[in-house]
């Protein structure tokens, strides 16, 4: 399965995921078949990318680290939860909140070895909720490989849910703005984690993670400069799974950095912006390409990667499924890391329309 843009999107093309809407219906499933209706219906909705199957790999099943189910429940809790503070102002407990973390958690860990693979498709005006729920996972996930506990990662989650809260004080023009912010604009969504703190109840580990979220190691964050062991250890979790979280989802404005490009970045950042051994246990969890990406490898072959190893986020086992002149070869899987080889290149959209066309 690909992502393909809105735009790029053409009649004819098979849906590999389900949509569905922030209230758990679906929009359109899995295996339809696209119409020039749909794409248009999708578009209107906000829906700035898919996941297209193109054949190239009818066997693979990806399984995320969070359920769809349990995933959409979880961004209906925050969304509710923030709808409550607007009308009540703080609120005296979190338990719904730290319930959908429970959730969370306890799925995660069912997993045998959870890895996050795909980018999540998020109707538009609903990216406050679903990035929420999103650096809760990964903020999890960062968790686990640092050894924390299940209570810990419980509290952990419900932090990356309520990382944002105090964005509910910023002006809904500014936060949906379909365009980038302006200086004076960006100065407001900073107020964001301060505003946190009148929000919250006393729980400090809730207050630190959404104050704190956006400090950086070498003081060079906001809002009040702190550095090193200065930033409460969840926080700097919560920084790092927003900061990779931010950069790697679609905006209107501009599209989402490849995963593999934020890896290499977050890798070059730890032990200056970010703490190194949060960013070296946080892309533990990362697979840089995706299971279902269409990669070239450095040998000049062409295949579809079809499983990520823990803690080797740039070699992926890659199904070898054309020559290095793009003509279809018996399929066959090589393992990057043992075999020396590495991706040069994710295949652009245009390349896979011609390369399912061999296949087809």
């Amino acid at each position: 399965m690909e992502k393909v843009y809105i735009n790029n999107l053409r009649p004819g093309l098979k849906l590999a995921r389900t949509i569905y809407d922030m209230d758990g219906r679906i929009l359109l499933r899995e295996g339809a078949t696209l119409s020039s209706r749909m794409i248009s219906t999708l578009e209107k909705r906000g829906i700035l990318f898919v996941y297209i199957d193109f054949g190239f790999a009818p066997d693979l099943q990806v399984e995320e680290p969070l359920s769809e189910a349990v995933r959409q429940e979880a961004a209906r809790q925050v969304r509710n939860f923030w709808e409550r503070v607007k009308e009540r102002g703080r609120l005296k407990d979190v338990k719904e909140i730290q319930s959908t973390a429970t959730r969370m958690v306890d799925e995660i860990l069912s997993r045998p070895e959870p890895l996050l693979s795909l980018s999540q498709i998020r109707l538009f005006d609903e990216y406050l909720f679903t990035h929420s729920v999103d650096v809760a996972v990964l903020s999890v996930l960062a968790g686990l490989s640092l050894g924390y506990g299940r209570e810990e990662l419980v509290a952990i989650g419900t932090c990356g849910l309520l990382h944002d809260i105090g964005k509910i004080k910023v002006s809904e023009r500014i936060l949906n703005k379909p365009d980038r912010l302006t200086p004076g604009e960006f100065e407001q969504i900073k107020k964001h984690t301060l505003y946190a703190r009148g929000l919250l109840p006393g729980d400090e580990r809730l207050v630190k993670a959404a104050t704190q979220h956006h400090e950086r190691f070498d003081g060079q964050g906001y809002p009040l400069g702190l550095k090193g062991d200065e930033i409460d250890p969840i926080a700097r979790i919560i920084g790092v799974a927003d900061a990779y979280d931010a950069m790697t989802t679609d905006r209107v404005y501009r599209p989402a950095l490849p995963v593999n490009e934020v890896v290499e970045y977050l890798s070059a950042a730890g032990g200056h912006q970010f703490d190194l051994q949060t960013i070296k246990a946080f892309i533990e969890n990362i697979a840089a390409y995706p299971v279902g990406s269409m990669v070239r490898l450095s040998s000049g072959e062409i295949g579809v990667v079809v499983r990520n190893r823990r803690g080797v986020p740039l070699y992926p086992v890659v199904r070898v499924l054309f020559d290095g002149q793009g003509q279809p070869v018996t399929p066959y899987e090589v393992d990057l890391a043992r075999a020396r080889l590495m991706v040069v290149e994710t295949l652009e959209q245009e390349k896979l329309f011609k390369l399912s066309e061999k296949i087809s």
